[in-house]
């Protein structure tokens, strides 16, 4: 179903005052615990960004530095998506140690083929969408070169901008899909 998966390591980790890449969980770092979940679905993985200080036991997975530099995650994605070209790519952060195999098998299992991405969603009042854990299409790439071009970016914004599939968050998914951003959130894991 996935040609591939990318992993987020090149963030700047303002909030946490250290890159949340080599925070410990359960005696391996974020990332560690992000592609031994995604190792479950496939082999094609590469790391999105550079990072001089990754962990050996990664060093045998590509790093894909940004085509364009201080855009963000969007800019990570155009290379996620450059790299597997023919078919959908899963794009996933390092700051969520929670995930599991099954949500990430639910939103592969609401994929639209006639979409270009596939994304969870919280329900009202809040509305909001977890699109640095999400599902892209290369069909999308001409809109993300644009966005990029024009400096619109926002992975929300692109996302709802073109076609696209939301799957609804339940409680057991929210708490997968937790983000941790600071130093609080890190000792409340």
């Amino acid at each position: 179903m996935i040609q591939g998966i990318g992993i987020l390591i090149g963030g700047q980790s303002r909030r946490m005052g250290r890159d949340k890449s080599l925070l410990q969980y359960e005696g391996r770092t974020f990332v560690e615990t992000i592609v031994r979940i995604a190792e479950q679905l496939t082999s094609n993985i590469v790391l999105l960004g550079q990072h001089p200080d990754i962990p050996e036991s990664l060093h045998r997975l590509p790093q894909l530095p940004d085509q364009q530099p201080n855009k963000g995650p969007i800019a990570a994605l155009h290379s996620l998506l450059t790299n597997f070209p023919n078919g959908w790519s899963l794009m996933l952060p390092c700051d969520t140690p929670l995930i599991t195999k099954e949500t990430l098998d639910l939103l592969m299992n609401n994929t639209d083929p006639n979409t270009h991405a596939t994304v969870f969603a919280d329900p009202p009042p809040a509305n909001r969408l977890h699109p640095t854990t999400a599902l892209y299409h290369p069909n999308l790439l001409p809109a993300i070169a644009a966005a990029i071009c024009a400096d619109c970016l926002s992975l929300t914004r692109l996302v709802l901008d073109n076609p696209h599939t939301l799957v609804p968050t339940t409680p057991a998914v929210a708490h997968a899909l937790t983000n941790i951003n600071t130093t609080d959130e890190y000792q409340s894991l």
